[in-house]
């Protein structure tokens, strides 16, 4: 089990531009200085003694001394491991902040058209069970109640929001 005590020898955190570097040479392909890391499905990966760890949860680790079971990316940018950008959470407090899907058809969270009732449907995910929000002939009235309801079940600002990665300085190009 990696410790705060053996992460801290090998690497450092900057905590104003999230990145990881390594503390001491490797090997011939790592050096002191380099940064740490590379990129899996949008995180940052660092590979320390045989085992993949998200940098977003060695930054827990490295900062609080203990490895998180969740952590949300406030902003919804993956690899922004940024500490004002990370908040330790739960499971139902994590889908409460998440981006809106790539197959997502009306833009919105918990706004879907249904056919037989040629009215928009609004719902919302309450400890994992939909609660149904209505009908609407008027999709902007969805929107609103399903707004009204985010904000009544304590859902994330940013939940929905598409967020594009504009930092441009965190680039992880080895382990």
């Amino acid at each position: 089990m990696l410790t705060q005590k053996r992460l801290r020898q090998l690497l450092l955190y900057n905590k104003e531009t999230g990145v990881f570097v390594w503390n001491t040479s490797r090997d011939n392909s790592v050096k002191k200085d380099d940064t740490a890391g590379s990129m899996r499905c949008g995180y940052v990966c660092i590979r320390i003694d045989s085992q993949n760890y998200s940098a977003h949860r060695l930054v827990w680790l490295y900062l609080y001394g203990k490895l998180p079971i969740q952590i949300d990316h406030i902003n919804g940018i993956k690899n922004d491991n940024r500490i004002i950008n990370l908040r330790e959470v739960d499971c139902l407090e994590n889908n409460k902040n998440k981006r809106l899907g790539k197959n997502n058809t009306s833009g919105y969270f918990g706004i879907t058209w249904n056919k037989t009732a040629r009215k928009w449907r609004g719902f919302i995910k309450i400890n994992g069970k939909n609660k149904h929000l209505g009908y609407f002939t008027d999709k902007k009235e969805a929107i609103k109640t399903r707004k009204m309801a985010e904000s009544k079940y304590g859902y994330h600002e940013n939940h929905g929001k598409v967020q594009e990665n504009k930092l441009g300085l965190i680039k992880c190009t080895m382990n």
